[in-house]
């Protein structure tokens, strides 16, 4: 009997989506992304999308990163109640990153029991980054600005994932399908 999920976390074009489901295919389990349906459960705590784009508009990204903060924590713990075992579950990137110690303890013990795999291009910081930055332009080339590279760095220096994750996997110079087959070869020692 299946016991546990696979979470895949990191910053953004990590490359969590894309190996998402490529794993979900080759262990015949269903893929969720958390993007995808974190606005039904951030709804759940009274989320309002009129003053996150008010946010938005007077702060900046950044600012509503942060203001999505309390609402990502209770994301996280729902879909992890809801799909407790047999699923690949993608997180957004900012899903597995959290500078409040009472969050990121929640966190832990949602994540607890599950193969949580961080996504990394490398160990470096500054070439990860310029990697992230790399991909970004090339997937999404309206995307071109600092803001999410600049938010992306600010994941990598957090130590949220590295303490959320079971196994690191760095993919800078990996296809997709290599790196889906470098988790099941981590999966397989379980």
């Amino acid at each position: 009997m299946v016991t546990r999920s696979v979470i895949l976390i990191g910053p953004s074009k990590a490359g969590k989506t894309t190996v998402s489901t490529l794993l979900g295919a080759h262990l015949h389990w269903p893929v969720l992304q958390l993007d995808d349906l974190r606005w039904a459960y951030y709804a759940e705590i009274g989320y309002d999308a009129d003053k996150a784009q008010q946010l938005r508009r007077e702060q900046g990204f950044p600012a509503l990163v942060e203001h999505w903060k309390p609402y990502d924590i209770h994301a996280v713990e729902r879909v992890l109640a809801d799909y407790p075992h047999g699923h690949v579950i993608a997180f957004g990137a900012g899903h597995s990153v959290y500078t409040n110690p009472d969050d990121l303890a929640r966190a832990k013990r949602a994540l607890a029991g599950h193969d949580v795999i961080l996504l990394l291009p490398t160990a470096d910081i500054d070439e990860a980054n310029r990697v992230l930055r790399e991909r970004l332009v090339h997937d999404e080339p309206e995307l071109t600005g600092d803001t999410i590279p600049n938010i992306n760095r600010q994941f990598l220096l957090d130590p949220s994932n590295a303490y959320l994750a079971t196994a690191t996997v760095y993919n800078a110079n990996q296809t997709p399908e290599q790196t889906c087959a470098a988790i099941i070869e981590l999966l397989s020692h379980d």
